[in-house]
């Protein structure tokens, strides 16, 4: 028996409260779904004189309620995010879930930093070893992609998230939100990094800004086996033309990320 149970028993105190006080918050549960990271490939192609493994990344939904976020007044580049937990007797409570960068362009918002990627070393006895390559945390809006049939499955809500709104976003109990390997930032650079067997290593809310249900199971990993060879080589930038290369490589890369993420806006950039 609860304690606050208890105290409804001992104490005869009104039937409404201690209903109201029982009442358990339906949180979500955001696990990184690690058999997507098994989607990867090398390429020499996003900067010039670098190596890149590109890579697909699913976080998925296997709490009690839904994870469901809204955004508050916007300014010129940002707006404060709130989380809305749902109540198993009803009703549902708010939270403070931090500032985000909103597009005006797309004119929704965007959940930063919902993903960290990085490699790290194996370690004896398939230890987790120290980070060597880390990419840039990603960013995007939050919506039901597909049904998660990976393990801890749990049965499929009703899709609630179908696009990248201004009003909410989020993920259902039992979908998982996918990002494939041809979008922008789904990819760490590896150049120089010796043959070898490495950890690929996704974390979903690397800076726990989502209230979950477990907040300990928000990594999710596989091996990597790079072995002598298998690693493009990178083009050689011809003296004095490294900068205006780079420049051009970071100038594509904005367009795409753009394009990408209207085409996620619209629908239509999936895995």
């Amino acid at each position: 028996m609860t304690a606050v149970r208890q105290v409804c028993v001992a104490f005869a105190v009104a039937a409404a409260w201690c209903a109201t006080a029982r009442a358990t918050d339906l949180l979500p549960d955001m696990i990184v779904d690690s058999a997507r990271l098994n989607d990867f490939v090398f390429t020499k192609n996003i900067i010039p004189g670098r190596v890149h493994i590109r890579f697909s990344n699913g976080t998925a939904n296997v709490g009690l309620g839904p994870l469901f976020v809204y955004p508050g007044t916007a300014t010129a580049t940002t707006q404060p995010v709130f989380q809305r937990i749902f109540l198993s007797q009803g009703g549902f409570r708010n939270r403070s879930a931090g500032i985000f960068v909103f597009h005006p362009t797309h004119n929704h918002f965007h959940f930063g930093g919902w993903a960290q990627y990085s490699i790290r070393a194996v370690l004896p006895s398939d230890g987790i070893g120290p980070v060597l390559r880390e990419g840039s945390k990603t960013s995007f809006c939050l919506l039901d992609s597909t049904h998660y049939t990976g393990p801890g499955q749990v049965p499929w809500a009703t899709q609630q998230f179908t696009g990248c709104g201004n009003t909410a976003q989020g993920v259902s109990v039992g979908w998982e939100d996918l990002y494939s390997r041809t979008l922008p930032d789904q990819w760490i650079d590896i150049t120089g990094l010796a043959p070898g067997e490495y950890w690929l290593e996704s974390v979903v809310d690397p800076l726990n800004r989502i209230e979950e249900r477990n907040e300990n199971n928000n990594v999710g990993r596989i091996k990597l086996n790079i072995t002598p060879g298998l690693l493009p080589v990178p083009d050689e930038i011809p003296a004095g033309r490294g900068f205006p290369l780079l420049l051009t490589a970071m100038l594509l890369l904005a367009g795409a990320g753009t394009l990408a993420l209207r085409a996620r806006a619209w629908g239509i950039s999936k895995p």
